[in-house]
């Protein structure tokens, strides 16, 4: 007697196993006979197709089933590299069947590309099915830019993906298009897409947008949308002039930088290339802000050359303006009180002026009107740190000439209600004690006869 066992192919895995063959008569059992058979493995991956996900978002789960007889060894790799078990989600089987669940989690584009492989071992059989990652991303992202009006700003964006079909730009939430005037658009394939937006003339106004560049394909264009960029605008510096005040006043709002821009900028403002500590930003209304010094007396020392610079983190672009702290000259002439001369001896006056811009020193006497450019006046010593200028007149043997009223007159060419220049004065006496000269001795005269006698005075 023959019997046979068909195993049908639609069974799969079910008809693997091992199979007993045992003889049977009315009488007795006889011997038994066994059999085995394997089921080679055979592999499906859910999702079957390609993987794909956006940058950033969770992947899920990958599932590899395969049925087989007897029980295979399931492996997931990653780009060849054996995933730990520990990574495994979910192990399982069913009669023949047999999976493992491959939780994939969050991506980034930098894993674009990444192959993820499904390696069934059964004996000395292997079989692999595999499944590509594609990550659609944003490869480059609008960024901040810094613009000045009436200038232009260009922001650029990149996307990569097999949904990345199309590149669009919207302006708060508006879809703008190149119309020549306002807005330019540049696109081309460049591994994926590349598009760049240039902003036209720009506006103070245009700071306060928000530009995001839209990726998707003809059908739906808004897949993907980039994270948004600003444009920082720099108007101009309006106000920042000269000042002058005088020495002990008290600096006033009115030596403040003032200036427009969109957002808020920082503002450097230092003198003579020193960083001035203290100081602050105020808005002073729709894109109008200004810096001030902190209040302070006026000193020499507060005085100077004054830098304002406004500008963004990290961007070349600058607004820059200078402006004088100006001090209206004073001086003063040693020795203070009247020099008498009462024989023929060296006289030096010494004036000193101080002033902001430092200023020129130019001596009057009172019998000889300026005495600038005579030999006897030495040339004076300006100095700029001290704000001063030191200036000697000197007359060796000086007497009668000597004599008169001297004044030391300071000049500074600042500005102050229209005034180009600003003068100052100190002055002394140099007085000369008086001599009598004459005849002298016994005059003798003849009644009836004239007699002259002279007599002379001379001293200031």
């Amino acid at each position: 007697v023959t019997s046979i066992v068909s195993i049908a192919n639609n069974e799969g895995a079910d008809g693997g196993g091992n199979y007993t063959c045992t003889p049977r008569n009315s009488e007795s059992t006889g011997a038994s006979s066994h059999a085995a058979v394997n089921v080679y493995p055979d592999i499906v991956i859910y999702p079957s197709n390609n993987l794909t996900v956006r940058d950033g978002d969770d992947a899920g789960h990958l599932q590899c089933v395969t049925n087989a007889y007897p029980k295979p060894i399931i492996t997931w790799k990653k780009s060849d590299v054996p995933i730990s078990d520990s990574l495994v989600n979910r192990t399982y089987s069913v009669s023949n069947r047999f999976g493992r669940d491959l939780a994939v989690g969050t991506v980034s584009f930098s894993e674009n590309g990444t192959v993820y492989s499904c390696v069934v071992v059964q004996g000395s059989t292997v079989v692999t099915e595999s499944v590509i990652l594609r990550v659609e991303a944003f490869t480059l992202s609008p960024q901040p830019v810094v613009g000045v009006v009436g200038g232009d700003a260009t922001l650029t964006c990149k996307a990569n993906g097999p949904s990345v079909e199309v590149l669009q730009w919207a302006v708060n939430g508006t879809h703008v298009t190149a119309d020549g005037v306002k807005y330019s658009i540049v696109e081309k394939a460049q591994n994926g897409k590349h598009s760049t937006l240039t902003i036209k003339q720009l506006q103070l106004s245009d700071g306060t947008a928000e530009y995001r560049c839209i990726a998707g394909t003809v059908a739906k264009p808004s897949i993907l949308t980039s994270k948004s960029a600003m444009i920082s605008v720099l108007g101009e510096i309006t106000s920042f002039n000269d000042k002058a005040y005088d020495i002990g006043g008290t600096v006033d709002d009115s030596f403040s930088c003032l200036f427009t821009a969109y957002p808020k900028p920082n503002v450097l403002l230092q003198q003579d290339g020193k960083l001035v500590a203290g100081t602050s930003v105020q808005s002073k209304g729709s894109f109008m802000y200004s810096v001030n010094l902190p209040s302070m007396a006026v000193t020499v020392n507060t005085s100077g050359l004054y830098r304002c610079v406004v500008s963004y983190f990290g961007a070349s672009v600058k607004l820059n303006r200078t402006a004088q702290l100006q001090i209206f000259p004073t001086a003063t002439i040693t020795p203070t009180a009247a020099v008498t001369i009462t024989t023929p001896r060296t006289v030096q006056l010494r004036c000193v002026a101080v002033g902001f811009p430092v200023p020129s020193v130019t001596w009057f006497h009172s019998r000889r009107s300026e005495v600038a450019n005579v030999t006897d006046h030495s040339s004076p010593s300006s100095d700029s740190t001290n704000r001063q200028t030191v200036s000697i007149l000197k007359f060796a043997d000086a007497y009668l000439n000597a004599g008169g009223e001297y004044k030391c007159v300071a000049t500074s060419v600042l500005q102050k209600n229209g005034m180009a220049a600003n003068f100052t004065s100190a002055s002394t006496l140099v007085q000369v004690s008086p001599e009598v000269s004459g005849n002298s001795g016994q005059v003798d005269a003849v009644r009836g006869s004239s007699v002259h006698l002279t007599c002379t005075a001379t001293g200031y």
